[in-house]
Formats: structure tokens, C-alpha cells, sequence
């Protein structure tokens, strides 16, 4: 494919193939169906309104409720977004079009203004409900019973710079993995306690972690000394003598 979103997981695409299978197969018999003397504009009417119910169809498996977002995810959720709209727009209308017909017999410059049509309409229509679920499947699954844990801190830094765990750790903080464990367990190591605030302080017209914000979590249940930072807290206690 042209436009190959990188961050469509292995379950998406192959989700996706079936779709345009099916859709393929119901231009067919949608095709066979058509009046042999149907007049030209009505014929155009007829598959446009096809192109458009395929690219919908297709889009539905991206679009699905956010459990099933958050499995097709394969990278960040930006990310993520932003190949499905080149996905949509570059990939899967003109691919509707092709199927049902219309780039060969019809002028270039009135299907891409068609094409325009479907891709604004989608946008209305079913857009609005995919960035939610999209938003959803961000958020992790934090016990709101448990008041200010660093999991709800971490979500609101990011959440602030409009960022997820993978951003995260494209500015220096730690692989998205431990991010994602502070999130849902609300615990992390002093190390990459430091990462992640190296990371969220590379973030730009935003204010930076206060040194007193960093002491106030190092000195919580929260954050958990290292190995190497429980054996140097030893090394400073005073040395026993023989009396004692």
C-alpha cells in the first residue's frame, strides 16, 4: 500500500483486508444488479453512494469501541490517529473509488472533488466517535479510590503536554513499558522516577517538575529506592563501634 500506517497493529490490518474483501464483493453484486439502460447520472449517483457506504464499512474496524482501539494500537495513539486519516484519505476512498468504478469514466477533477465529499463526510459523521474512543483507550485503568498517587500525577503531566508514554520516551524519559506500569500500579523506581521527569521537562511552553514537586514524590511510598540507592543510604549510616 502507498500509505502504510506503521502503527496499525498485525489483528487491524488483517481485519482491514477482510473488509475490503467483503466490500469487494458486495460492489459485485451490486454492480450485476444495475439497470443495463439506467440513465448516466443516475448510474453516478448510484456509485458514489457505493464508494462512500465501502469507505464507512471499512473505517468501522478502526473505529470500533476503545477496548478493541487500544489492541489495534500498535505505537502511540497520535501516531495512531494521524495514519488513519492519511489511511482514509490517501488509501481507502481512492481504493472505493477504483472498485466502484468511477476514476475511469468520469472527469479527474469531478471525483476528486467526490472524493472530498466522502472524506468530509466521514469526518462528520464518524470521526468525532472514533477520537473519543481514541481517548479512552489512552486513558489507563486508575483506582480513583486511591487519592493522589503518582499513577493520576504522571496521567496529568502527559495529559498536559499532550503527549502519551511512547512521546514520553521519544524526549528522554523511560521505555514506554515502565511508564505504563506507573500508571497502572502507581509505583516506580527512583531511576526511572528521574527519567520520566527529565522527559516531561523537555516539553516546551509548559512549566517545569519544581525540585520541591521532585522531593515531595522521592519522599513517597510511591516512588522506591533503587538497589544502588539503598546500598549508598547504608554506606552514609554511622558505623558501629565495638562498645556498641
Amino acid at each position: 500500500m502507498p500509505h502504510d500506517p506503521t502503527s496499525f497493529s498485525p489483528e487491524l490490518r488483517a481485519r482491514l483486508a477482510g473488509a475490503v474483501i467483503r466490500e469487494e464483493l458486495n460492489l459485485a453484486e451490486k454492480e450485476a444488479q444495475l439497470p443495463s439502460d439506467m440513465a448516466p447520472g443516475d448510474r453516478l449517483v448510484a456509485r458514489v453512494e457505493w464508494a462512500a457506504l465501502f469507505v464507512m464499512n471499512v473505517f468501522r474496524e478502526i473505529a470500533c469501541p476503545p477496548g478493541d482501539v487500544g489492541r489495534q494500537v500498535g505505537s502511540s495513539v497520535t501516531q495512531f490517529r494521524d495514519e488513519a486519516d492519511e489511511y482514509v484519505k490517501h488509501e481507502l476512498i481512492p481504493l472505493a473509488f477504483r472498485r466502484a468504478r468511477l476514476n475511469r469514466s468520469y472527469p479527474m477533477r469531478a471525483v476528486d472533488d467526490l472524493q472530498q465529499a466522502v472524506y468530509n463526510d466521514l469526518h462528520r459523521s464518524m470521526w468525532p466517535e472514533f477520537l473519543k474512543h481514541l481517548q479512552a483507550a489512552e486513558k489507563p485503568d486508575i483506582d480513583d479510590a486511591i487519592p493522589d498517587t503518582l499513577a493520576k500525577w504522571l496521567q496529568a503531566k502527559l495529559t498536559e503536554r499532550g503527549w502519551d508514554v511512547h512521546e514520553l520516551h521519544r524526549r528522554g524519559g523511560p521505555v514506554h513499558e515502565t511508564s505504563s506500569n506507573a500508571l497502572r500500579s502507581g509505583r516506580i523506581q527512583g531511576v526511572a522516577f528521574d527519567r520520566i521527569v527529565t522527559g516531561l521537562n523537555k516539553a516546551k511552553n509548559v512549566p517545569e517538575i519544581s525540585e520541591d514537586e521532585i522531593r515531595q514524590w522521592k519522599a513517597s511510598e510511591w516512588v522506591r529506592a533503587t538497589t544502588q540507592g539503598r546500598r549508598r543510604a547504608r554506606r552514609n549510616l554511622p558505623k558501629k563501634t565495638s562498645n556498641q
